[in-house]
């Protein structure tokens, strides 16, 4: 941890219980928080479960030697993803179900194959009708065929004799009704990035009994179109311990009230605290006039709510004869697109990728640096 830390954060490094709750705002050092603590139980067994390789390549660099830095889907290989890997597919084509459906009927195919993908990443035991798509999706397909379709294809592919296609979900999914027992390996779980965890892995976390620290931002939400549900509100929570981290080193006091302005009408009673020095916020037409005039001068540092605020803020800083850091890196790909916008030479950090940011505090996110 670079600096001395605060109250907040000391609360979590001394913590001693079963199950805790972090919320953390944007930027408030949890990584940080999570390694110090994982420092001061070196005795202690602990598994920090990543959302993706990427973050869990990154912990890995940063936690120490008692900490194992996993994905779920790592957890699950071992057990059950080895069995199945002839058959492993990155996802189900229409006609993998219609096949094996042996019907034509290709409204029936797809509602089975939503069906099983939503069963796949929830935490119940057997496909059921709220499983199913919305009634609007139905396109008139009987619920008790949709369902025994969803039936036929999950026996289908958790055959481990079978030749149906096999998604990584599949093996996450039988891993997680297996009903592991982490305490085995494991003292403690730290479950980063909780408000995007899928009810799967949710399941499979909150059913351990060793200690668990959960941490997140609901605010920071940005998978519920992939069906993350928020871990950090769970029921079976309800008396954990909960403690805050509101005091953010990545902005300073003017972002921060722009940020508590929308947690308030959100519904939140806590406020972030911007330390990270001298900030301003300015609409996107009061940074053009600046730039115009020549009054937007240094290094300066611009935060966007969206990915399309990004795009646009860096575009119009190029084009404006200012060199463009694109924080979290692009891909290929996306550097050969701006390059044909702009001509531009984009500075950009290796190894990470673009991503999108969503909800109250991810203004907070997407970041361009603009240097002399």
């Amino acid at each position: 941890m670079p600096h001395k830390p605060t109250e907040e954060q000391t609360a979590i490094i001394h913590w001693q219980g079963r199950k805790l709750v972090v919320n953390a705002f944007a930027g408030t050092g949890k990584t940080s928080t999570l390694v110090s603590y994982a420092m001061a139980c070196p005795e202690s067994r602990m598994l920090y479960l990543a959302y993706n390789r990427a973050i869990r390549d990154e912990a890995e660099r940063r936690f120490p030697f008692n900490v194992e830095c996993k994905t779920s889907h790592q957890l699950a290989f071992a057990r059950f993803g080895r069995h199945y890997q002839k058959r492993l597919v990155p996802g189900l084509f229409v006609t993998d179900v219609a096949r094996k459906l042996n019907t034509r009927y290709w409204a029936l195919a797809r509602v089975a194959m939503t069906g099983l993908n939503q069963f796949i990443c929830s935490a119940d035991a057997t496909p059921g009708r709220q499983h199913l798509p919305d009634k609007d999706e139905m396109k008139g397909v009987a619920p008790d065929e949709a369902l025994r379709a969803v039936r036929t294809l999950w026996q289908a592919m958790s055959d481990p004799d079978g030749t149906f296609p096999v998604t990584h979900d599949t093996y996450l999914k039988l891993f997680q009704l297996s009903g592991p027992d982490l305490s085995r390996r494991w003292d403690t779980i730290l479950f980063d990035e909780a408000q995007d965890a899928n009810p799967v892995t949710s399941a499979l976390v909150l059913g351990q009994r060793c200690r668990i620290v959960l941490v997140g931002d609901r605010y920071q939400q940005i998978y519920r179109f992939r069906g993350a549900d928020d871990a950090l509100s769970h029921p079976s929570l309800a008396g954990a311990d909960r403690l805050w981290l509101t005091q953010s080193f990545r902005f300073g006091p003017a972002v921060a009230a722009m940020a508590n302005l929308l947690l308030k009408r959100a519904g939140e009673s806590r406020e972030v605290s911007g330390c990270g020095g001298d900030d301003e916020v300015l609409t996107m037409q009061e940074m053009r006039e600046r730039m115009k005039r020549g009054k937007f001068g240094g290094h300066r540092a611009v935060l966007n709510r969206t990915v399309a605020g990004v795009i646009g803020t860096a575009l119009m800083a190029a084009m404006a004869g200012r060199k463009v850091y694109w924080v979290g890196a692009l891909r290929d790909t996306e550097r050969r697109r701006l390059k044909i916008f702009t001509g531009s030479r984009w500075i950009c950090r290796p190894g990470c990728t673009l991503t999108g940011c969503a909800g109250i505090t991810g203004i907070l996110m997407n970041t361009v640096i603009l240097r002399r």
